[in-house]
């Protein structure tokens, strides 16, 4: 890599890391629907979550719209700090930091937008246990407003 190069690449890099780093910390979960359909990419890690609490299927609840509106602009304001737009952070996100991966769900559904389209929806997801009741893994039935999301 010439020196240029590897002064452009330590510069996205930087700006992927603080994204990343400006990111708020929350219980919640993002993903997209397209066409009546709900997807949202699969982890080891809830495989688990569903064998520890004895799950039958998965429940996602979209959090109320002003809720959802808010949530997208704060973390689409913290990609717009760095980045010129939304495509330009995926770009580079892909080229130099990787694609899908667990616990990054804004960016996953993000790019699944970005490669099929689709809403982006914010909200609560967890696991029906055989009784009925629901684990969420994140957010609850409970979570209202931004505030309870953001920890």
């Amino acid at each position: 890599m010439s020196g240029a190069k590897e002064l452009i690449h330590a510069e996205i890099v930087g700006k992927l890391n603080r994204v990343t780093l400006g990111m708020p910390t929350i219980d919640g979960h993002f993903w997209v629907e397209r066409d009546g359909k709900r997807i949202d990419p699969h982890f080891p890690h809830y495989d688990l979550v569903k064998a520890v609490h004895k799950g039958k299927r998965w429940v996602y609840l979209p959090a109320d719209e002003l809720t959802q509106r808010m949530m997208i602009s704060i973390f689409d304001k913290v990609i717009k700090k760095e980045f010129e737009t939304i495509e330009e952070y995926l770009m580079f996100s892909i080229k130099y930091g990787g694609g899908f991966g667990e616990g990054y769900c804004h960016k996953n559904a993000l790019l699944e937008i970005e490669e099929h389209g689709g809403t982006l929806v914010f909200g609560s997801y967890g696991v029906q246990r055989k009784d009925g009741s629901i684990f969420y893994e994140y957010g609850g039935e409970d979570y209202k407003n931004v505030k309870a999301f953001i920890k």
